[in-house]
């Protein structure tokens, strides 16, 4: 499964969402990215979050992909692996 798109963020703030969502029982999936321009990605089964931090981003425009290969979960900034 990959989820990918292309972002540009105007102003760096903390916790801005670029895509997902928790349902109503607190489990889902969310990417963020931090006032530093770190990127976060959270994902939560049955209360309890699995969550990373990598990849710098600034307000230009950038390409971000999340793949999941069995139970692998790799981010990638610009084509390149970030963790």
């Amino acid at each position: 499964m990959t989820v990918e798109g292309w972002f540009k963020i105007d102003t760096l703030t903390d916790y801005a969402t670029l895509f997902g969502g928790y349902g109503s029982n607190t489990t889902g999936l969310r990417t963020q990215i931090l006032a530093d321009g770190t990127i976060t990605t959270m994902f939560s089964g049955d209360g309890v979050d699995i969550q990373s931090s990598a990849g710098t981003i600034t307000t230009d425009w950038f390409h971000f992909a999340l793949v999941k290969n069995g139970t692998t979960i790799t981010k990638y900034v610009n084509g390149s692996s970030v963790g």
